[in-house]
């Protein structure tokens, strides 16, 4: 529990952040003109925050829903690079330590 309280007061400063995105991420969204709900689906669903507010932007311009999700991979592509620098440490990782890093060993 002592870490749990730790962790809590370390990510709370984060927290605030996120907070302060979704609130101008709900501005933008009800400028536009759409309803509340499509705004917290949007916050649910949607994995990459940059992707929410490029959304908006492609939502307002009618596109297809396919060109999203094909403009969706093309933003999230940048993901695949931050990876590579974990290629090695990937490597050296045996099943032992991704079931320690998934808490379900000690």
């Amino acid at each position: 529990m002592n870490e749990l309280k730790q962790a809590f007061k370390i990510s709370l400063p984060i927290c605030f952040g996120y907070i302060f995105l979704g609130i101008a991420f709900a501005l933008l969204m009800s400028q536009e003109g759409f309803p509340a709900w499509a705004s917290i689906f949007s916050s649910v669903f949607v994995y990459a925050g940059s992707m929410q507010f490029a959304l908006v932007s492609f939502m307002s311009a009618g596109m297809s829903f396919w060109m999203i999700a094909v403009m969706t991979l093309f933003i999230n592509a940048r993901m695949l690079f931050y990876g590579v620098s974990f290629i090695d440490e990937f490597k050296k990782t045996r099943v032992e330590g991704i079931l320690f890093n998934l808490r379900l060993i000690r």
